[in-house]
């Protein structure tokens, strides 16, 4: 969660307030839009206001009201859009950026304040600004080297890559490796359906076409006219032209002038015919502002114009990840992709030469791909591989014309420098359709034993190939559950993936896999209590059963520090059901630790009597477990809920903890069971406990039982979750800022059950903490750390305060027993780390970006440049080292 100051906050409200693009859009559709630009002095006083708005309300109190006028007053002269200056944009390119030669790249020494900027502006319009002043002062600049400046920028304008220093990444989604830009290009290319995008495409495609030489020679009423038809209700009758690119490419006056009106149109189009949207969004900007800069340009073109960019920067604002968390990321972000999975193929023909230009800035870059189960295939897999050789400069590989040797070398190094990590989906729908999950399995196991589909020219000719042996498979290197796991966590998903891990070895056929599959899971990343987030990370490890090179995404719940989250994160919200699950989980961590963490002696008695207070509010330990399978009785106003004194009982926590080690168990194949049948392989891997579970019979389940033991409350609970629609107590858990009398989970505001955490109970988090990242380390798995993306989603406020300078820190004596890192001496090292960049499409970043930020962070915290530097060639060799590991050909020699 990104924390900017008061300059960057108004400079982002300004290129990006939706409250100060619908003011601007107001006021292109009214009629007398001339006079009020006239009356320029109250105009722009309404925009000021907008912007002041837009920041007290988003950081309320934060900044004194004098600091924000003047600020504002800054960005918003009294003649703007008067004039074809743009000083904030001046400002902005100088402050941040450097000319060297051809490249345009981020001032190193600025890069924290860099990567604030790109979390409310694009930098692609501050350096098309530039670029459109540049182009339009120099005389001498001629339009191969305009054309050649444009292709050398590099993603997120970072410096030109090492050639002898190659990155790996090892956590990134193929669907987010591109960069926003290319989402609102796509959406001004194509109609897109989408409400917010609408107008803006008639917009842009009207000003692309309405005059064919400069903006300027229109006059205000016919631009006015222009805004009418794109933006209000006269497009119903009278809309602009959308325009077809391939057509519109060839009206264009093919001409080697720069300075021709339709000069920079004509590069914008051969950019989005050949598909290379990075480059068409930044010659969009570039025409665009350079019709801004026009002299001549009349005040409501200009107005119109920085209308456009600030709208679209508004709808780019809802892409990125804003530190509220997966769902809310999810939720918006699921609008915007629809189209591609619907359409996976297309979608990656859209965006697979940005995905490979963003991954592989430097030839030798390796990179492991995270990718759904359902677009593994040859169709997809064949669009990526011509997106891949189109990104290398290739052209397509002919159906009928031979490829030489030379080629076919050069084309297969080149297909081995990544490989493919399958991931599952999180759905809520899961809970009650888990046979859903194996369904899933199944396809991806088929898939990866085909053999149609995989002769096409793309992979030149593939099976059929007289030279080489072709293993499409084995570009699956690895497994994956992601999305929202406080919605669906991993034990749903570990049977599956259990199995599958045993059955994908080498096939009879010859043509299979050629060693196992690692893990790669996303776990503790987003959570509701620091303990929630722990115990996931805890049940994805021993449920999937991870070993040595498996790796673990995020894991931020064993590298923040709970009472830092906890106070940032305020008071916590979680269901009755979860709470029970984390004082049970933290309960028997406290039994194990106290003989070594006296710390945990202190905490046991108040956890029991917690466990206890919690046990008849959970249905599946309630004696009056079958309630939960029928409606509830609406409760009057004021109305107690609380249980009656006779079913308050105890269970013992060690029950309760052996029913959750049950949960590594799948229901739905456990209903499936019969003791007296033989078992395949996928029964097994699915059932590790089966003679205790298939003891349970249905009349023990729903009897009354006074002492449930772990495999009766395991049923009861899978029996719930599967088959009953039901909507457990929520918990209100607080922070303990005083002494309090120990009170029953009474209910609270809206029947909410009321609980609070103690100062000791935080600390003894985080010594097991400590604790848990030991474990990990013994067991050989590795922490893939995503910094950006775990602060613009998480509750960690700059890249200095990530938990990687915790778990593998630059100066290894903050891990002496009883230093910073090590304070209750459960430590004995550094573990094993790569950073990644995860979606680097909705977090503006790139991997190397995501070093260099690392450096900055290092250096706020007084570590030596040189001790930096050592530290992330290390990290860096070590992501280059488990890439090989992992990694398997496709291509081999008969």
């Amino acid at each position: 969660m990104l924390t900017p100051s008061l300059l960057e906050l108004t400079t982002g409200a300004f290129f990006s307030c939706p409250v100060f693009a619908a003011r601007l859009k107001s006021d292109l559709l009214t009629k007398d839009l001339g006079l009020r630009i006239r009356e320029s002095k109250a105009v722009i006083e309404e925009y000021r206001s907008c912007i002041r708005n837009a920041v007290d309300q988003r950081y309320p109190g934060r900044f004194r009201l004098n600091d924000l006028a003047r600020a504002a007053e800054e960005l918003c002269p009294l003649d703007l859009f008067r004039t074809p200056q743009q000083k904030a944009l001046d400002t902005l390119f100088q402050t941040f950026f450097l000319c060297n030669g051809d490249h345009i790249h981020y001032r190193p020494e600025c890069l924290t304040d860099y990567a604030h900027l790109c979390a409310m502006v694009d930098p692609t319009v501050i350096v098309a600004w530039h670029l459109a002043q540049r182009f339009r002062q120099n005389p001498h600049l001629s339009a191969a080297d305009a054309q050649r400046i444009v292709l050398a920028q590099q993603p997120l304008f970072s410096p030109p890559s090492i050639a002898n220093k190659a990155f790996a990444e090892g956590h990134v989604h193929l669907g987010g490796a591109h960069f926003e830009g290319i989402i609102l290009m796509n959406q001004i290319t194509h109609q897109p359906g989408l409400e917010a995008f609408a107008p803006l495409h008639r917009l842009c495609h009207g000003l692309l076409g309405e005059w064919p030489g400069r903006l300027g020679n229109g006059t205000p009423d016919k631009i006015l006219k222009l805004y009418q038809r794109t933006l209000g209700k006269a497009h119903l009758t009278d809309g602009p032209l959308i325009l077809s690119w391939p057509g519109f490419s060839t009206l264009q006056p093919h001409t080697d002038d720069r300075r021709h009106p339709s000069w920079m149109k004509l590069q914008l189009a051969q950019a989005i015919n050949a598909g290379d949207l990075s480059k068409a969004w930044l010659w969009l900007l570039i025409w665009l502002w350079t019709q801004y800069q026009d002299a001549e340009a009349p005040p409501v073109l200009r107005m119109g114009i920085f209308y456009l960019v600030l709208a679209l920067m508004a709808e780019r604002r809802k892409l990125l990840m804003d530190g509220q968390g997966l769902t809310r990321f999810t939720a918006v972000y699921g609008g915007f992709s629809k189209a591609s999975r619907h359409n996976p193929q297309e979608h990656l023909l859209t965006y697979g030469r940005a995905c490979a230009r963003q991954l592989f800035q430097n030839p030798e870059d390796c990179a492991e791909l995270k990718i759904t189960e359902n677009v593994f295939t040859s169709d997809f897999m064949a669009g990526w591989v011509s997106a891949l050789e189109q990104h290398n400069g290739q052209p397509p590989i002919a159906p009928l014309k031979p490829v030489s040797a030379h080629q076919a070398k050069h084309f297969r190094s080149r297909m081995e420098r990544w490989h493919l990590c399958v991931h599952f989906l999180r759905r809520e729908e899961h809970l009650h359709k888990r046979g859903k999950i194996w369904s899933d399995g199944e396809k991806l196991y088929r898939k990866l034993r085909e053999h149609s589909g995989w002769s096409a020219p793309a992979f030149l000719h593939g099976k059929v190939s007289e030279h080489f042996r072709f293993d499409p498979s084995a570009w699956v290197r690895g497994l994956d559950v992601a999305g929202d796991e406080n919605k669906t966590r991993n034990e749903l998903y570990a049977p599956m993936l259990r199995w599958l891990r045993a059955g994908l070895q080498p096939a009879g056929h010859g043509d299979g896999f050629q060693g196992g599959l690692h893990l790669s899971i996303h776990t503790g990343e987003d959570y509701a209590h620091p303990l929630s987030g722990m115990r996931h990370i805890d049940e994805t490890v021993h449920f999937c059963e991870m070993r040595h090179g498996d790796r673990i995404g995020h894991a931020l719940a064993i590298g923040v520090s709970p009472l830092q989250w906890c106070q940032n994160q305020g008071d916590m919200l979680l269901p009755v059901d979860e709470h029970l699950d984390n004082l049970v989980w933290l309960w028997h961590h406290a039994t194990q630790l106290a003989a070594c963490v006296p710390l945990a002696n202190q905490i046991l008695p108040r956890l029991e009597r917690r466990i206890a207070q919690f046990v008849p509010h959970v249905a599946w330990t309630s004696p009056h477990y079958l309630n939960a399978f029928y409606p509830r009785q609406e409760l009057g106003k004021g109305q107690a809920q609380s249980q009656p004194e006779e079913s308050r009982r105890y269970i013992n926590p060690h029950t309760l903890h052996e029913a959750w080690r049950l949960r590594r168990n799948c229901f739905h194949m456990l209903e499936q069971y019969r003791p007296n049948e033989p078992l395949d392989d996928k029964m097994r891997a699915a059932l590790p406990d089966r003679d205790i579970l298939g003891t349970v019979n249905f009349l023990r389940l729903n009897g009354q039982h006074n002492d449930p033991g772990a495999a009766l409350l395991f049923w009861r609970r899978a029996t719930l979750q599967t088959h009953a629609d039901y909507t457990p107590r929520m918990v209100h858990v607080r922070i303990q800022r005083h002494a309090l009398v120990e009170t029953p989970p009474m209910p609270g505001e809206q029947g909410l059950l009321l609980d609070y955490e103690t100062p000791e109970e935080l600390e003894f988090m985080e010594a097991l903490q400590d604790h848990l990242i030991e474990s990990c380390d013994q067991r050989g798995i590795i922490f893939e750390t995503n910094p950006s993306s775990n602060v613009y989603i998480a509750r960690i406020g700059k890249h200095a305060d990530h938990p990687i300078f915790r778990w593998n820190p630059p100066d290894e004596s903050t891990l002496e027993r009883g230093a910073i890192h090590n304070r209750f001496g459960l430590r004995r090292g550094p573990i094993r780390v790569t950073i990644n960049t995860d979606d680097p499409g909705v977090i503006p970043t790139t991997l190397r970006t995501e070093y260099a930020l690392l450096q900055e962070a290092a250096k706020s915290m007084g570590i030596s440049r040189t001790r930096t530097e050592e530290w992330l060639e290390r990290l860096r060799i070590y992501a280059n080292d488990q890439f090989q590991r992992n990694h398997r050909p496709v291509f081999r020699d008969r």
